[in-house]
């Protein structure tokens, strides 16, 4: 029996997806925000879709910083990387 991978939903457009075809940012416990690639990081998160709008409307209504406190803007940078692969 095939393990179904979690579904979460895209803080912007609210599409449920697969979680592997979101960006998952992350609040570490530490304070420290990052985007999660291969490890699993806990603490507070917010995902976002593939869509390079969804990215554009987090940006303009600073969803991320409302949600998971101050963004350096290197974090749409590594956002950016993440959609794009």
């Amino acid at each position: 029996m095939e393990k179904k991978s979690p579904i979460r939903m895209c803080a912007i457009c609210r599409e449920r997806k697969e979680k592997g075809e979101l960006v998952k940012i992350v609040r570490e416990p530490s304070g420290k925000i990052s985007v999660e690639k291969d490890k699993r990081i806990n603490g507070r998160s917010v995902y976002l879709c593939k869509k390079s709008e969804c990215l554009a409307k987090a940006i303009k209504s600073k969803l991320i910083s409302r949600t998971l406190g101050e963004v350096d803007d290197s974090i749409y940078e590594e956002i950016k990387l993440a959609q794009n692969k």
